[in-house]
C-alpha cells in the first residue's frame, strides 16, 4: 500500500517528492522537449494578443481603458495610487478637524462618528481639482477630477463609493429617448449610473453653484429635507488621444444616479409642465420616454392617484427643489417619472439641473412668446411656478376613509369673529371656511420650505 498520505484541497499546492530515479527523470525531460519541438514545427498558431487596437493597459493599474468607453478613463484616474493616497489624507484631515470642533463644543462627547466626518468633507471649502495623465505608447489619456473631497463624501453617504470604480470601468452608449439635447449619454453596464456630457458653459455654471449644491445636498441627506433631485456623483474631464486610430476625445462628463436602477417601469415620462411641443407619437417600445401632453391624455382616461402621505412628500420635495433651483437661476429642468403598474409604484426624480437662464435662453423665450401655448423656456421664477402647479395637477390624492368626514368638518366649522368691540359666533358658510383652510395649507407649505 502507498505510504504517501492523502492531501486535502488546501494542501494540493505542496511539492511532491516522487523519488524518481535520475535516469528516468532525464528521459522524461527529453521526451517533453521533443514533444514541444515537434508540435511547434507542425504549425501551431501563435497566441493572439488579448486586447484589441482600441484597448489599452497602463502601468500599475488593472483597469482596461477602451477608447469607445470614456468612463474607463475615469475609473483609471480614480484607482491610481496617488489619488487614493491623497483621498485618504483628506478623509483623515476632515476627521481630525471635525473632532476638534466637537471637543470644543462638548469636551465629554464621544469620538466623532463617521457620519459627521462625511458631512464635514461634503461641506469643505477646499474645492480640490486634480488631473492625472497616462501614456501607453502613442496613446495618451487624461482625467481631471473636480471637487475631490465633496464628491467622495457624497458617494460615501449614498453607499456607492465602494463599487464606483468597478461600475465606471465599463459603459455603453445610451440613446436617451424623449429629450432634444445633443449631449452624449452613456450608461454603465451594471445599470447603476448615467453619464452625460456637458458643454463648457454648463461646466462653468456648475462650478459657480457647486458649493450651494453640496450645501443643499447636506440638508437632504443629513437633516431630512425632502428632495427628489437626482444625485450627481462626480464631474470629470476626459481626454483620449490615439494617432493610430485617429481618436481624439475631449469631453466634460457628469456622472449621475440612474433613477430606474433595479426597477422596471413600464411607462416613462419627461415632464416640464409645458404644453408647447410636448407630445410625441408612442412607438410602444419598452424604454420610450413620453412627454407632458402624452401624460395629460393618459390621465384624462385613467387619473393617477397616490396616497395622502406620498402626495404631501412629493409636493414638499418639488417645492423645496424648485425653490433652490430658482435661487440658482436654473431652469429647463424636468421631472422624470416612471410608472410601474405591476408593483403600483411611481418613481420620480428631477433631472437636468444645470442649465442657467443665460442670454441665449432669454432670446429663445422672447421669440416663443407669440405662441398660443406658454413657451418651454421662461424665467427661473416663472418656470418654477408653472412647474409646481403642473406637477401637482398631474398627480392626484386618493380619497381615504376620512375624506368625507374631513370635508364636512371644514364646511360646517363655525368661525369666531369680532366686530365693533363685540364678540359673536357666525357661520360664514363654505367659502370662508375653505379660505381659512387654504390659508392654513399655505402656511404649512411655507413651514415645510
Amino acid at each position: 500500500m502507498d505510504d504517501h498520505p492523502i492531501l486535502s484541497p488546501m494542501e494540493s499546492h505542496l511539492d511532491l517528492d516522487l523519488d524518481m530515479p535520475k535516469h528516468q527523470k532525464s528521459s522524461m525531460m527529453k521526451m517533453l522537449a521533443n514533444f514541444w519541438s515537434d508540435r511547434s514545427a507542425s504549425g501551431w498558431l501563435p497566441l493572439e494578443y488579448p486586447l484589441t487596437s482600441n484597448e489599452h493597459v497602463f502601468d500599475d493599474s488593472d483597469i482596461i481603458v477602451r477608447e469607445d468607453e470614456p468612463s474607463s478613463v475615469i475609473a483609471l484616474g480614480l484607482s491610481c495610487a496617488d489619488y487614493i493616497t491623497k483621498l485618504q489624507k483628506s478623509r483623515e484631515a476632515a476627521q481630525v478637524t471635525s473632532n476638534g470642533q466637537s471637543k470644543r463644543q462638548n469636551p465629554a462627547a464621544a469620538p466623532l462618528n463617521e457620519e459627521s466626518a462625511i458631512e464635514a468633507s461634503l461641506l469643505g471649502d477646499t474645492g480640490t481639482h486634480t488631473k492625472y495623465s497616462f501614456a501607453h505608447g502613442q496613446v495618451k489619456v487624461q482625467c481631471k477630477i473636480f471637487y475631490v473631497e465633496s464628491f467622495d463624501a457624497l458617494r460615501r453617504k449614498c453607499g456607492v463609493a465602494d463599487r464606483f470604480v468597478e461600475s465606471l470601468s465599463r459603459c455603453l452608449k445610451w440613446d436617451s429617448k424623449g429629450g432634444k439635447t445633443k449631449s452624449l449619454f452613456l450608461k454603465t453596464l451594471d445599470d447603476r449610473f448615467v453619464i452625460k456630457s456637458l458643454q463648457e458653459v454648463e461646466v462653468k455654471s456648475f462650478i459657480r453653484g457647486a458649493p450651494d449644491y453640496f450645501n443643499f445636498v447636506s440638508h437632504t441627506l443629513f437633516h431630512g429635507l425632502p428632495s427628489v433631485i437626482a444625485k450627481m456623483f462626480g464631474l470629470f474631464q476626459v481626454v483620449i488621444k490615439n494617432p493610430n486610430t485617429n481618436v481624439e476625445f475631449n469631453w466634460y462628463l457628469l456622472v449621475m444616479e440612474n433613477l430606474f436602477y433595479d426597477r422596471n417601469p413600464n411607462r416613462r415620462f419627461d415632464l416640464k409642465g409645458s404644453m408647447r411641443n410636448r407630445k410625441i407619437e408612442s412607438t410602444g417600445q419598452a424604454d420610450e420616454v413620453l412627454l407632458d401632453e402624452n401624460l395629460v391624455e393618459t390621465i384624462f382616461e385613467s387619473p393617477l392617484f397616490v396616497r395622502e402621505h406620498s402626495k404631501k412628500l412629493l409636493k414638499a420635495s418639488v417645492y423645496n427643489d424648485t425653490l433652490w433651483l430658482s435661487k440658482q437661476n436654473i431652469m429647463d429642468y424636468s421631472l422624470m417619472a416612471g410608472f410601474d403598474d405591476e408593483r403600483k409604484e411611481l418613481i420620480v426624480g428631477i433631472i437636468d439641473c444645470i442649465r442657467t437662464y443665460t442670454w441665449d435662453k432669454r432670446i429663445e423665450s422672447w421669440w416663443k412668446r407669440g405662441d398660443r401655448n406658454k413657451p418651454t423656456i421662461t424665467s427661473p421664477k416663472e418656470y418654477r411656478n408653472r412647474f409646481r402647479v403642473s406637477m401637482m395637477n398631474y398627480v392626484l390624492q386618493a380619497p381615504n376613509c376620512w375624506h368625507q368626514y374631513q370635508a364636512q368638518q371644514i364646511y360646517r366649522r363655525p368661525l369666531r369673529i369680532e366686530w365693533e368691540g363685540k364678540k359673536g359666533v357666525q357661520d360664514e358658510g363654505p367659502s370662508a371656511a375653505v379660505a381659512e383652510a387654504q390659508t392654513s395649507v399655505m402656511e404649512a407649505e411655507g413651514a415645510a420650505l
